[in-house]
């Protein structure tokens, strides 16, 4: 049995958008509502199983755990209100690959697309375990909630010809900064309530924190929220990588190119991404001036893949429309 699990607060027309694509995936909706006054709860229940108004307390893993506690269900989707569920086969496909999932996978990854095209990254689609086995599914963190001892689970990947997931939330840039805002203050508290002897724990917390930082638009308290999780993170980590390519694309950000080559050679010698980083010191020299060696690197890239710190494949239009700038500019 699936079971698509939702947690919203006022997203009324997301959930006009994200119910009805579940409606014939799934064999039970379960909503969560933690306090919403427009019409969410009334869109709720004309398409879920079961609606119930809970109260907000400054931690999304547990509204994730009291929404799971709702289902006896024993596969999970855990969807969100600003997400569309796109079957490319039946339902009877997805079922039959969890079925057929071995007993000890507890996570399933699931291709997110953006609808509204490549992000500010150029990234245009990524993977997250969003459908989990219930009795894996015990959520930690107060913001960018993830289930506790992920990395220690089996896990396998839905296959994009049976789900995908579209993203809609990067369409209203303001709410985008409200939701930005909201998390970095979540990660704060995280933050102050990690204890100091637990490096590995504060070095993601930093890493949330100066994330949420950037898309709020605070720029120098990201950069030293993202100084932080270099310094507490081990410099072969995930953490530590995605932390020096923030760090670098925060130098962009702010126009100071000459920080954005010294991270970006820092990051292709520990990770060996050279067209990723590539791509960094392009858009620096374009701020420097030097636009022809800018369009040498740009060139190169064209055709090539460049995969990002997290493994993602970056779009091609990305870098077309790039150079199309570039070529108006000369």
């Amino acid at each position: 049995m699936l079971a698509a699990c939702i947690i919203a607060r006022n997203e009324q027309a997301n959930l006009s958008r994200c119910l009805p694509s579940l409606a014939e995936l799934v064999d039970e909706i379960v909503v969560l509502d933690t306090g919403s006054d427009d019409g969410s709860v009334d869109v709720a229940a004309r398409w879920a199983t079961s609606v119930v108004q809970g109260t907000w307390s400054d931690d999304f893993a547990q509204a994730r755990n009291d929404a799971k506690s709702l289902t006896d269900a024993e596969w999970i989707l855990t969807i969100d209100a600003d997400e569309v569920a796109v079957a490319g086969a039946s339902a009877s496909c997805l079922r039959g690959f969890l079925r057929a999932c071995a007993s000890n996978v507890g996570a399933v990854s699931v291709v997110i697309s953006n609808a509204s095209g490549p992000d500010v990254a150029g990234l245009e689609h990524h993977r997250e375990f969003k459908i989990l086995r219930r009795a894996a599914a015990d959520f930690v963190g107060r913001v960018h909630e993830h289930p506790r001892n992920l990395e220690y689970m089996c896990t396998a990947e839905l296959p994009e010809s049976v789900l995908t997931l579209r993203h809609h939330g990067y369409s209203d840039a303001e709410l985008v900064m409200q939701k930005a805002a909201r998390n970095a203050r979540l990660s704060a508290i995280m933050l102050a309530e990690t204890p100091a002897e637990d490096v590995l724990e504060r070095s993601r917390v930093c890493l949330d924190l100066g994330r949420s930082l950037m898309a709020a638009g605070e720029p120098v308290a990201a950069y030293e929220a993202l100084e932080q999780a270099r310094t507490f993170a081990d410099r072969d980590s995930s953490i530590w990588a995605w932390a020096t390519d923030m760090q670098a694309r925060l130098a962009l950000l702010r126009e100071l190119p000459q920080q954005c080559l010294i991270f970006a050679d820092e990051l292709q010698h520990q990770t060996g991404l050279r067209a990723y980083c590539d791509w960094l010191r392009c858009r620096a020299f374009v701020q420097l001036g030097h636009i022809p060696h800018a369009v040498l690197l740009l060139d190169a890239l064209v055709g090539e893949p460049v995969i990002d710190v997290g493994g993602h494949l970056l779009s091609e239009t990305t870098f077309v429309q790039f150079r199309a700038t570039l070529s108006a500019s000369v």
